[in-house]
C-alpha cells in the first residue's frame, strides 16, 4: 500500500474483521497526510445529507473549507426538484466541493469514506461518486473501504492506473502470518499442521482467529474447525465462550452499554449509579473483548467508547434473549431523562422514540424544531419524522407540515411535499387552529410558485382570506401576493402589497431567521420590480439591503450581478467595481457553468457600459464557448447578439452583421422578445448608411414591445435611434419628440452611460438637442463625464489606445496656446482658410481666454480695428458674429449639411402640426450676441492650454503635502510647450506671454529644487533639461545639473555641461562667465 500512497482511490473490499480499519490507519500514519473520515451510515441515504456530512468531516481540519458547497446546497436544496434535475445538482454541487479542495488544500489530503454499502443502489449514488472520482484533483486521495461491490465505476480511474483495490484474499492472514500470531503474541506451542489447519479453516479471517484463540487458547487444535463456515456463526459460537467467562457485572454493563450510540465512563456512572465504569472499562480493554476508543473532538474532557460492529450486533441479541421489551425501554428513557437534564435534545429525541415513547417525543419535536431547521439540522429532524409512527405522524398536523417542509427543504422534492400538506390543512382546520392553518396554506402557495403552479397559487393564496392574520404571516401572504401579481406584470399593485408587508414587518419584534428571509425576499422583489420599470436608484436600494444580508448563496450572487448592471449603466464605475469582485469572488468559489456565465455577463455588461468594446468582445467570447459546451441555446443567442452589438459599437458594421446573422441560427421561434431583439439590431445596422422606410417601422415596433413590456432602459434606447432616424430622414419635429423623451427620461432615471457612449458617434443629435434647448446642462454634464472617465487599469489596451485617440473630438473646441497655436474643433483642425479674415481666429482666441468668455462690441473694435471706419467696423463685426455661430458645422460630414426644412414641413403638415418649423433649429450656436456683448456659448465643453497651466499654477501654493505639490508641477511643466501666442506680438498677447513664462520659470525652478533635495538625480536632470530648451542660460538650472551629474558619479559629463555654459553664457550676454560663479561650479565638480 506505501508503494501506492499516491493514488487518487484506494478501494479496500472484505466483509467485517478483516482488518480494513487497522490497515487504514497503518496507511495514514505511515504518509503523514492530513485526513478527514467519514463512517458512512444509511440515515446519509440523500444526497445532500451525504455531502453534507462529507463537508463537516473535511472542515474538521479547514473549518474555512466547504462553506460556498454548503451554502449552494442550502439554496438548490429550496429551489429545485431533486428528481428532476438529479443532473444539473450533483454536476454543480460537486463541482463546487472540488474547486474548493483545489482552493483550500495544497497539500495532500486523505478522505477516507468507510461503508459506502450502506447507501441504497439509488441513481444519486452512482451519479456523486462517478462524478468526485471522475475528477479527483491530483493532492487528493480517497481511501474507501467497504463489504460489497461499489454500485459505481471505477473505469475512468482504472484507464488512468490512478486506483489500487485490495480485496479478501490480500489482507487474509497467510499460514505463516497465522503461526507468528499463535507463537508470538498468544504464546502456544503447536505444530504447522495446526496453525494450516487454522488458516486454512477460517480463510486468514483475522478477527475470527483471535475469537478462536482467546476463548480457547492451547487447545484450539481439539476443535472441529472444518465444522464452520460461516462467520456469524464463528463469532457468536465463540463470543459465547468468552462472554461466559466474565462477570455478571461486566456482562451486565456490556448489555446496556450496548443499547447506547456510544458513551464515557461518567456518562455510565451516572445513568447506572456507580462508580465502577471506569474500571470495567479498562479491564474490557487490557483483555481487547473488542471494544474500541472513538476519535475524541479538540479539548474533549475524555474519551468516548463503541464497541465492534459484529460484537455490537451480538450483544444487542443478548439484550433481547435476557431483557424483557418493558426492562430495555426502561433504561432508553431513562438515558432520555439524562439527555434532557443536560439539555441535549437530540439524544433525548432518539432515544424516546427507541423507548416507543412517541407522543412525548412528538412534543419535544413540535418545541424544537424551527430551531433546528433554521440551523440547517435537516437530517436530524428528517430522521425523528421518519421513525415516528405512520399513524402518529398522519394525525399530527404539526407533524405533517415539518415533513413537507423537509421534503422541499432537505430532500428537494417539492412536488411530494403537496399532498403532505393538503392533509395538514384539512387536519389543522378540523382543529380549528387557524394560525397554523394559515401556516400550511403560505407554504403550499410558496410550493406552487416554485414549480412555476401559479394559477394554482393564486386559487389557494385566496382561501386565506377566511381567517383573520397578523404579523409575519399576514405579511407573507401580501408577499405572496405581490409575487403573484409580478408575474403578471402587475407591478404598481405588486408595490403596493410589498410596502403594506415591509410596513408590518418593520413594527414586528419577530427576529427570526424566517422573518429576516421575508424582509430579504421583499426587498429584493422591490429590487426586481424597480429594475423593470427602470427606477434605478431604488432598485440599487432595495438589492444593496439583500446583497449584504443575506446568506443564500445565489441570491447574493444575483444581485451583486444586479448591482453591476444597474451601477454601469448608470455610469458609476467605481461602485460597479466593487461588487464585480465580490461576485467574482463567490464564482470562484462555485465552479459552476452558469454562475460562471452570469459573472462573465455582468462584467460584460461593466466593460460595454464603459466603452470597453473590445474587451467586451474578449468576455462574450469566453461565454459564448461556455454556452456551446452546456448547450444552453439562449446564452449562445445571446453573446452572438452581444458580440455584434461590440462590434457595432466599434463601427465594425460588417463584422456585426456576421455575429447578429449567427445569433439568428439560435433564435428561439417562440420569444417574441429575441425576435424584436434581433430585428432591431439589423435595423440599426442598416441606419448607419440608410435611412429607408422599412428601419422606421422596425425601430417603432421595438420601441412599442419595449413600452409593453415595460422594460424603460431599452425603451429609452429605441427612442434615441428613432430620434436620430428621423433627423437624418429630415422629419425634425418627430426628431425632437423622441430626444426630448430620451434626455428626459434619462436624466431622472441616471440612464448616463448608454448616452455618453452615443456622444462619439451622434453628436448632431446632441447639438440638435442643444439648439433646441432641450437638457443642454444634462448633455453638457455628459460630455464632462465621458472627458472625465477615469483611468482604470481593468479595460482592454486596445479600449485605452482608442479613448486616448478619440477623447479629442469630445471637446467642442481644444485650443493649444503654449507652443505651436493650433484650434481644433471636436477633433479637426481648423485651418486659417476657414476663418474668413486672418484678424477672426486672434479675436476667437481672445475671446475664449477673456474672463467669462465675454467681450462687448466696442472693446473688440478698439482693440482690433482702432484705424477702421465706425460703419465698416460695424460691418465686419456682423461678418464675423455669423462666421463664429456656425463654425460647429465644420465638423459635420457633408450628407449632415442639408436643408430640412422642406421635407419636415411636408411631414407636419400631413401630420397634421401645427408646430412652426422656424422653431426648430439643427445647429447649435458657438457665439451669442446680445446686448453688445459677444459671447461663447455654455453649452460646449472647451479646453485650453494655458488656461489648464493656469489653474495648476494657482493650487501649487496652497498644497501642503511635497509629494502631491510635485506631481501638480511635473503636470504643469509638461503642459508647457512653449510662450504663449508665438509669433503674435499683439499688446494682449505679449502681457499674457510674460505672465504664462514667468509663472513656468518660477514652477520650474522650485520643482528641480525638490526633486534634487529628495535624491531623485535622473528627474531633477530631466525637468532642467526641460528649463533649459525654453531659458538656455538658467544659472540656477545649470547648478542642479552639475550637482546632479556628480551624485550619480558623472564628473565627466558635469564638466561638458559646465563647459556647455560658458559656451552659452558668451553666445547670449557677449561675455564671459563671471568668475565668482565659474570658481562655484569648477569647486563642486573638483569635489
Amino acid at each position: 500500500m506505501h508503494e501506492n500512497i499516491n493514488k487518487g482511490l484506494i478501494l479496500i473490499i472484505a466483509p467485517a474483521g478483516y482488518g480494513k480499519t487497522i490497515l487504514i490507519q497503518q496507511y495514514l500514519g505511515f504518509s503523514g497526510m492530513k485526513y478527514s473520515w467519514l463512517n458512512i451510515h444509511p440515515d446519509m441515504n440523500n444526497f445532500y445529507v451525504f455531502m453534507n456530512y462529507l463537508i463537516h468531516s473535511i472542515k474538521r481540519i479547514n473549518a474555512e473549507f466547504g462553506n460556498s458547497s454548503l451554502l449552494l446546497i442550502e439554496d438548490y436544496r429550496e429551489k429545485y426538484e431533486f428528481s428532476s434535475n438529479q443532473d444539473k445538482i450533483t454536476d454543480d454541487i460537486i463541482a463546487t466541493f472540488i474547486n474548493e479542495l483545489y482552493l483550500y488544500f495544497e497539500d495532500d489530503l486523505v478522505l477516507v469514506l468507510d461503508e459506502p454499502g450502506n447507501l441504497d443502489n439509488s441513481e444519486w449514488v452512482k451519479l456523486t461518486f462517478n462524478k468526485l472520482f471522475a475528477n479527483i484533483p491530483s493532492h487528493i486521495h480517497f481511501v474507501i473501504t467497504t463489504r460489497n461491490l461499489p454500485v459505481f465505476s471505477s473505469a475512468s480511474l482504472l484507464a488512468k492506473q490512478n486506483i489500487l483495490k485490495i480485496e479478501m484474499n490480500e489482507l487474509a492472514f497467510t499460514k505463516k502470518e497465522t503461526g507468528k500470531l499463535v507463537k508470538d503474541i498468544y504464546n502456544i506451542d503447536c505444530g504447522d499442521k495446526d496453525i494450516q489447519l487454522l488458516t486454512d479453516a477460517l480463510a486468514g479471517w483475522i478477527t475470527g482467529l483471535h475469537l478462536i484463540l482467546q476463548s480457547h487458547g492451547e487447545y484450539f487444535p481439539r476443535l472441529q474447525l472444518d465444522k464452520l463456515v460461516i462467520v456469524d456463526d464463528i463469532f457468536n459460537y465463540f463470543t459465547e465462550d468468552i462472554f461466559a467467562d466474565l462477570s455478571s457485572e461486566v456482562k451486565e454493563f456490556l448489555m446496556i452499554t450496548s443499547l447506547l450510540e456510544n458513551f464515557t465512563s461518567k456518562q455510565c456512572n451516572d445513568l447506572f449509579k456507580t462508580e465502577e465504569s471506569p474500571a470495567i472499562i479498562n479491564e474490557l480493554l487490557r483483555k481487547n473483548i473488542f471494544i474500541q476508543v472513538l476519535h475524541t473532538e479538540p479539548g474533549g474532557s475524555e474519551p468516548r467508547y463503541s464497541y465492534q460492529v459484529l460484537f455490537k450486533k451480538f450483544l444487542n441479541l443478548k439484550v433481547k434473549e435476557l431483557k424483557s421489551e418493558s426492562e430495555i425501554n426502561s433504561f432508553y428513557r431513562k438515558v432520555s431523562d439524562y439527555y434532557l437534564e443536560q439539555n441535549e435534545i437530540v439524544p433525548a429525541v432518539n432515544y424516546l422514540l427507541s423507548a416507543g415513547q412517541i407522543q412525548k417525543a412528538a412534543e419535544l419535536i413540535h418545541i424544537h424544531f424551527q430551531t433546528y431547521f433554521d440551523n440547517g439540522n435537516f437530517d436530524i429532524l428528517w430522521k425523528w419524522l421518519e421513525k415516528i409512527e405512520n399513524g402518529s405522524s398522519n394525525s399530527d398536523y404539526r407533524l405533517l407540515y415539518f415533513k413537507a417542509l423537509l421534503l422541499k427543504f432537505f430532500m428537494g422534492s417539492t412536488e411530494e411535499s403537496l399532498p403532505i400538506l393538503d392533509k395538514a390543512i384539512e387536519l389543522s382546520l378540523e382543529c380549528k387552529d387557524n394560525q397554523f392553518w394559515i401556516k400550511c396554506i403560505i407554504s403550499k402557495t410558496r410550493n406552487l410558485i416554485s414549480l412555476g403552479k401559479i394559477t394554482e397559487a393564486l386559487k389557494i393564496l385566496q382561501t386565506a382570506d377566511r381567517v383573520k392574520t397578523k404579523g409575519t404571516n399576514k405579511a407573507r401572504i401580501l408577499f405572496l401576493n405581490a409575487y403573484i401579481l409580478y408575474q403578471d406584470s402587475l407591478y404598481d399593485k405588486a408595490i403596493k402589497y410589498l410596502n403594506e408587508a415591509a410596513n408590518i414587518l418593520e413594527h414586528e419584534s419577530d427576529n427570526s431567521r424566517n422573518s429576516t428571509d421575508l424582509k430579504l425576499e421583499i426587498f429584493n422583489l422591490f429590487g426586481h420590480i424597480f429594475l423593470i420599470k427602470g427606477d434605478y436608484s431604488k432598485s440599487i436600494s432595495y438589492y444593496e439591503r439583500v446583497a449584504v444580508s443575506t446568506k443564500k448563496i445565489s441570491l447574493k450572487y444575483e444581485t451583486l450581478c444586479n448591482l453591476v448592471l444597474l451601477y454601469s449603466q448608470s455610469a458609476k464605475f467605481d461602485k460597479a467595481v466593487t461588487y464585480l469582485e465580490e461576485a467574482k469572488e463567490i464564482s470562484r468559489l462555485i465552479s459552476i457553468p452558469i454562475f460562471r456565465i452570469t459573472y462573465l455577463l455582468a462584467n460584460q455588461a461593466l466593460r460595454y457600459e464603459f466603452g470597453d468594446f473590445e474587451g467586451s468582445i474578449k468576455l462574450l467570447e469566453e461565454l459564448n464557448r461556455t454556452a456551446i459546451e452546456i448547450k444552453h441555446k439562449y446564452y449562445i443567442f445571446l453573446s452572438y447578439s452581444l458580440i455584434g452589438d461590440s462590434y457595432y459599437s466599434l463601427n465594425k458594421l460588417n463584422k456585426a452583421e456576421e455575429y447578429f446573422d449567427m445569433a439568428f441560427i439560435y433564435i428561439n421561434e417562440n420569444s417574441e422578445y429575441e425576435k424584436v431583439q434581433f430585428a432591431y439590431s439589423k435595423a440599426l445596422l442598416i441606419k448607419k448608411t440608410s435611412t429607408i422606410s422599412e428601419i422606421e417601422t422596425v425601430l417603432l415596433k421595438a420601441y412599442n414591445y419595449y413600452e409593453e413590456q415595460k422594460m424603460i432602459y431599452s425603451r429609452i434606447q429605441a427612442a434615441f435611434h428613432l430620434a436620430d432616424f428621423y433627423k437624418k430622414s429630415g422629419n425634425t419635429v418627430k426628431a425632437l419628440q423622441f430626444i426630448k423623451e430620451v434626455l428626459t427620461v434619462s436624466e431622472e432615471k441616471e440612464y448616463y452611460a448608454f448616452l455618453q457612449r452615443e456622444v462619439f458617434d451622434h453628436r448632431d443629435l446632441f447639438d440638435f438637442a442643444c439648439a433646441n434647448k432641450l437638457k443642454n446642462k444634462f448633455i453638457k454634464e455628459l460630455l464632462n463625464s465621458s472627458l472625465e472617465k477615469p483611468e482604470v487599469s481593468w479595460i482592454s489596451d486596445e479600449s485605452r489606445i482608442r479613448y486616448i485617440e478619440t477623447k479629442d473630438s469630445l471637446y467642442d473646441v481644444h485650443l493649444k496656446l503654449l507652443g505651436k497655436n493650433e484650434i481644433r474643433l471636436r477633433g479637426s483642425i481648423l485651418d486659417d482658410s476657414k476663418w474668413g479674415k486672418k484678424k477672426w481666429k486672434s479675436i476667437f482666441i481672445y475671446l475664449l481666454v477673456s474672463a467669462k468668455m465675454t467681450l462687448s462690441k466696442d472693446r473688440i473694435i478698439d482693440l482690433f480695428y482702432p484705424e477702421t471706419s465706425a460703419e465698416s467696423a460695424d460691418n465686419i463685426f456682423h461678418q464675423m458674429i455669423s462666421k463664429f455661430r456656425n463654425l460647429i458645422r465644420f465638423t459635420y460630414p457633408s450628407d449632415l449639411l442639408i436643408n430640412v426644412n422642406d421635407v419636415t414641413s411636408s411631414k407636419t403638415a400631413k401630420s397634421g402640426k401645427n408646430k412652426n418649423i422656424d422653431e426648430i433649429k439643427l445647429f447649435p450656436s458657438l457665439i451669442s450676441y446680445e446686448d453688445k456683448q459677444l459671447q461663447l456659448s455654455n453649452d460646449f465643453t472647451i479646453y485650453i492650454d494655458s488656461v489648464e497651466f493656469e489653474k495648476l499654477s494657482k493650487k501649487i501654493p496652497v498644497i501642503k503635502d511635497t509629494a502631491e505639490k510635485v506631481k501638480v508641477m511635473m503636470n504643469a511643466v509638461e503642459l508647457y510647450k512653449g510662450d504663449f501666442m508665438e509669433g503674435n506680438y499683439e499688446t494682449w498677447c505679449e502681457e499674457l506671454r510674460t505672465k504664462y513664462r514667468t509663472a513656468f520659470v518660477t514652477i520650474s525652478e522650485e520643482l528641480i529644487k525638490l526633486l534634487y533635495e529628495s535624491a531623485d538625480y535622473h528627474k531633477t536632470l530631466h525637468y532642467s533639461e526641460i528649463l533649459l530648451k525654453h531659458e538656455p542660460v538658467n544659472l540656477v538650472c545649470y547648478e542642479y545639473i552639475i550637482n546632479s551629474m556628480m551624485k550619480l558619479e558623472k564628473p565627466q559629463l558635469a564638466q561638458l555641461r559646465y563647459n556647455q555654459l560658458v559656451k552659452f553664457y558668451k553666445k547670449e550676454y557677449d561675455d564671459v562667465l563671471p568668475a565668482r560663479l565659474s570658481e562655484k561650479f569648477k569647486k563642486i565638480i573638483m569635489n
